[in-house]
C-alpha cells in the first residue's frame, strides 16, 4: 500500500471521529435545559408600613438567592436580574434570569450537581 493511501485513511478515520463527536456534543446540548423559561411568579403587594407598592420576582417554593454581594445582578441592558436557584429539578443550583416587567424566568446554566 502507497502512503498517500495510509494519509487517506487516517484523514477519514479522523473525519469519523469528529463527526461523531460533534453528534454527542450536540446531541447532549439539545438535552439542556439552558434557555428554558419558567412561568413568572411575580407578584406586587403594598408594604404596611410604608404604602409602597413592592415587586417580589421569585415567589416560589425554591432557594433563590443573589449571585455574589460583589457581582453585578443586573445585565447590561437593564432588563434582567440574575440570581441562583434550585428550581431546575434535580441539577441543583443553576443561574436564572428573570425579566423585571414580564416576570418571566429563564435558565442560564446547567452544571452538573456536586458529587453526580
Amino acid at each position: 500500500m502507497t502512503a498517500s493511501f495510509h494519509m487517506a485513511t487516517k484523514t477519514l478515520a479522523a473525519g469519523r471521529i469528529f463527526v461523531w463527536a460533534s453528534i454527542l456534543l450536540a446531541s447532549s446540548a439539545m438535552a439542556s435545559d439552558v434557555g428554558k423559561r419558567f412561568p413568572p411568579e411575580m407578584r406586587t403587594f403594598v408594604d404596611a408600613k410604608t404604602g409602597v407598592t413592592v415587586a417580589a420576582l421569585t415567589t416560589g417554593t425554591f432557594n433563590d438567592a443573589k449571585i455574589y454581594q460583589t457581582h453585578p445582578q443586573w445585565t447590561s441592558d437593564g432588563q434582567y436580574v440574575i440570581f441562583r436557584s434550585n428550581r431546575a429539578a434535580g441539577r441543583g443550583s443553576q443561574a436564572f434570569a428573570v425579566n423585571e416587567i414580564t416576570g418571566d424566568i429563564i435558565q442560564l446554566t446547567e452544571v452538573p450537581t456536586r458529587g453526580a
